[in-house]
Formats: structure tokens, C-alpha cells, sequence
């Protein structure tokens, strides 16, 4: 079993954490928004983003990037690329520095070459 972050509590991230609980991992999400992350955690759903969807009671999250860079073997990252850069930035001091992590997010159009801001150890998906 692997500890896995996922950053971002909207659709995507949701969906990813729910997929990584559904094939035995371990997932804590990031949210900035704190009334969807104690939704996930309170009522394992997230109605903001996935209506209608029952969340494994598994799957937990939390507003503290600290804490959940420190749990994790494994991170993903699935917000917007319009605000990757900054959260990147405001988040450097908090990365380990052995760690392994995809980036979820799209890149195209306007947001190619954003790989260059993420740190040592991402891939770009």
C-alpha cells in the first residue's frame, strides 16, 4: 500500500483519490476549500464537483499542504493550471526532497512548458 496525495479537491482530484483508494492505496486530498474538504471527510461525498457520488469513507483530506506532503510516497497533482505556478511556488519549502509525483494537470495551449515549475521528482502526464 502507498501513501498517496493528491493536490486538488475538485472533480479531478476527487475522482483520482477515489480511484487510488478503489486499488488499495492509501490518499489524502488537498483542498483550499475547507467546507468540500470536510465534506469528503464528513460526509465522503464532494456535491461542489462529483453530485450524486458516494466517496469511500477511506478517502480523507485536508487544507494543510504541510501535512499532506508529509504523508505521502507518491503525489499527484490535479489543480488548474492557471494557478499550478503560484501554489508551486507558495508550496517549494514543503516538498521532500526523495519523493516521486505526476502532474495531472493539462498543460496545452497557453500553459505549455509549466513542467519547468514543477520540482525535482515530477513527470508531466
Amino acid at each position: 500500500m502507498r501513501k498517496v496525495a493528491v493536490l486538488g479537491s475538485g472533480a479531478w482530484g476527487t475522482t483520482l483519490g477515489q480511484v487510488m483508494v478503489d486499488s488499495g492505496q492509501q490518499v489524502l486530498i488537498w483542498g483550499r476549500n475547507k467546507k468540500v474538504v470536510r465534506e469528503i471527510n464528513r460526509r465522503h461525498s464532494n456535491r461542489r464537483f462529483l453530485k450524486g457520488i458516494d466517496l469511500p469513507r477511506e478517502l480523507k483530506a485536508t487544507t494543510d499542504i504541510k501535512a499532506v506532503l508529509e504523508f505521502a510516497d507518491v503525489i499527484l497533482v490535479a489543480i488548474p493550471a492557471q494557478t499550478l505556478r503560484e501554489n508551486l511556488v507558495e508550496w517549494k519549502g514543503f516538498f521532500p526532497t526523495d519523493f516521486s509525483g505526476n502532474s495531472c494537470s493539462n498543460f496545452a495551449g497557453k500553459f505549455g512548458g509549466m513542467e519547468r515549475f514543477l520540482p525535482n521528482g515530477f513527470t508531466s502526464y
